[in-house]
């Protein structure tokens, strides 16, 4: 019985591998993106610390310097909007949406284009209790810095598939 089980568990890890699947956070980074640094006017730290978790977490290396680096992430805006989805009787929003978009391209080292100007945007809605200010606060924080860091990682799995 222990040698069918077995069979069966590397029939369903080879039917996993053959159809595409990778564990999040897990891709092949093509060459110019395994070692690259990130650039831009007033790129905001966390977004900066976020692309050099997810290169990590990819194999990759953030570069400390544009002179070692092979790629450039070009960071050209990033935008953070918060917009009324809902108004209670008393008149105060009740919930709200939140959008984080980042505009970027991937350059060469030699300054070559290598993906034209792109944008990934993350979007969550907040439901907002005036009751309890500080917790919602500290949530619409928290909120804030995972969508960080999801918009970190779809940019890398979009450029990694463009550059393949």
């Amino acid at each position: 019985m222990g040698g069918a089980l077995r069979v069966l568990a590397l029939l369903a890890a080879a039917a996993l591998a053959g159809c595409g699947f990778h564990l999040r956070g897990s891709m092949d980074l093509p060459p110019p993106l395994a070692r690259a640094v990130v650039t831009g006017e007033a790129v905001p730290v966390e977004l900066e610390e976020a692309l050099g978790r997810a290169l990590r977490a990819a194999g990759g290396v953030l570069a400390a310097a544009p002179e070692t680096a092979r790629a450039r992430i070009v960071v050209l805006e990033v935008r953070n909007e918060r917009r009324v989805l809902a108004v209670g009787s008393d008149g105060k929003a009740r919930e709200y949406e939140l959008r984080y978009a980042v505009r970027y391209r991937i350059d060469a080292a030699d300054g070559r284009p290598l993906l034209a100007p792109q944008q990934v945007a993350v979007t969550r809605d907040l439901v907002f209790d005036t009751g309890d200010f500080l917790a919602k606060r500290d949530e619409e924080a928290t909120v804030h810095a995972e969508m960080v860091r999801e918009a970190a990682a779809a940019l890398l799995r979009r450029a990694a598939a463009a550059l393949r």
